[in-house]
């Protein structure tokens, strides 16, 4: 039985309209409605009130089991995450949120010093020789790429509770799945603004060279476009991955969606196709890199990767799931 069922089923043996328990628990009748019918549920003050009038125990409400009944002794165990211990996962991962976005941001950037440098090379040849446009070029986007990769692998040692958390089962105390929920729902108004304010930014990141194609500008103003294209895709990037990596701890936390156990069990099973995948890249970025020399187009197989990454995670799985 849900909560929601419980809920309505102890109002309607105390005799009282949705208006009345309302009244008790100091809230709006709409609020009951939408508790009742799953829209929302009551944040923590208000489930011990309930328990308190009702004269029923929190874990009787929170505990969705038939009839109540404990689980069977035969499941398998699971650590049981109390509140204290959700906040501690949760805070792991929003202190590291936006040293994680801004490092992926850089990485996107990280080719816009080369492309400024070799079209500056071009346009103004006294200032600078197209070698030393290159060499300088190619030192500062190691620079950065090296910045933001040290700053990955800081993030992702200083989760290692986390790691350890999502390798063997494990499931929350009511309580704290009642506040983490309560916490997620007070997130998606953030959560949703970052997403479709990034996207937009994705979309208006081509205007500039829309608009140096339509006045047929110079080769160095198609630099300057892209350079800033990718400024501005690096912002759409930073909210994405912060908004992401705070919506992710909750799904997390409430194994949701791709953290749901029969998905993390998938997960496990492409993870070698996943780093075959991205060694492959790799080599094949640093050998077309070295052949040609020509640093300033060959960063294009990353955003390339990227994009057929998905898929090949995608066709994947289906393999997997049928053998």
């Amino acid at each position: 039985m849900s909560l929601a069922e419980k809920i309505t089923m102890l109002r309607k043996q105390k005799g009282w309209s949705q208006e009345e328990l309302s009244n008790q628990l100091d809230v709006s009748r709409q609020s009951v409605s939408k508790w009742e019918s799953s829209a929302s549920i009551p944040e923590l003050d208000k489930l011990i009130r309930m328990s308190q009038i009702f004269g029923v125990s929190t874990d009787y409400l929170l505990l969705d089991q038939a009839d109540g009944l404990p689980q069977k002794a035969d499941s398998a165990p699971s650590r049981i995450l109390n509140q204290q211990e959700a906040q501690h996962c949760l805070s792991l991962r929003q202190a590291s949120a936006r040293p994680m976005s801004l490092a992926v941001s850089a990485l996107v950037i990280s080719p816009v010093p080369l492309l400024f440098l070799g079209g500056l090379s071009e346009y103004q040849t006294e200032t600078i020789s197209a070698d030393m446009a290159g060499g300088l070029g190619v030192v500062l986007l190691l620079v950065i790429a090296a910045i933001a990769v040290w700053s990955l692998i800081r993030c992702g040692m200083s989760q290692n509770d986390l790691e350890e958390l999502q390798k063997g089962p494990f499931s929350l105390h009511p309580l704290a799945a009642a506040w983490v929920q309560s916490q997620k729902q007070a997130f998606q108004k953030t959560h949703r603004a970052y997403i479709s304010t990034c996207t937009l930014l994705c979309i208006l990141s081509l205007v500039p060279l829309m608009i140096a194609a339509a006045f047929q500008a110079g080769d160095f103003i198609y630099i300057l476009c892209t350079c800033l294209m990718l400024v501005i895709i690096s912002v759409a990037v930073n909210g994405f991955v912060w908004s992401g990596t705070i919506q992710g701890a909750f799904q997390m936390l409430l194994q949701e969606e791709s953290y749901a156990p029969e998905e993390r069990a998938a997960e496990r099973r492409v993870a070698p196709v996943a780093a075959c995948y991205w060694s492959v890249i790799t080599a094949l970025y640093l050998g077309l890199s070295f052949y040609s020399m020509r640093w300033d187009r060959t960063w294009i197989v990353w955003p390339c990767a990227g994009v057929l990454y998905a898929a090949v995670i995608a066709i994947a799985k289906q393999i997997i799931k049928k053998f």
